[in-house]
């Protein structure tokens, strides 16, 4: 997620004016809230190991700790794979647009490369 966001932040910033566009920067900042999340639950994960608890056993109380990383991974994927077209400066009608990730198969050729 780190990477998705430098990227962003790299391919995103005019020089010359020093602004991005605005559904450009309302994904940058979800994607920081991602990150401050999971390091949030790395910190609560920590403390609950060091206390000797284990989260496992809980299974019906709390969702185990992959699939919650895997969720904000999730989220984080979406928000990139929204704002990739704007920022490679794809419009509907050119060959590697795309409106989103699928596969099996395939719907265009972007996530034909992907895949």
């Amino acid at each position: 997620m780190e990477n998705q966001l430098r990227y962003l932040l790299r391919s995103t910033c005019d020089k010359a004016q020093n602004q991005r566009d605005q559904e450009v920067e309302l994904g940058i900042e979800r994607l920081r809230t991602e990150i401050k999340s999971l390091s949030c639950l790395r910190e609560q994960f920590d403390a609950i190991e060091e206390n000797g608890l284990n989260i496992e056993n809980d299974k019906e109380k709390t969702a185990a700790p992959t699939d919650i990383i895997r969720g904000h991974e999730g989220k984080a994927g979406e928000i990139y794979l929204r704002l990739l077209p704007k920022i490679l400066r794809l419009e509907k009608g050119d060959l590697l647009y795309f409106s989103g990730r699928n596969r099996r198969p395939p719907h265009d050729p972007f996530n034909a490369l992907l895949s």
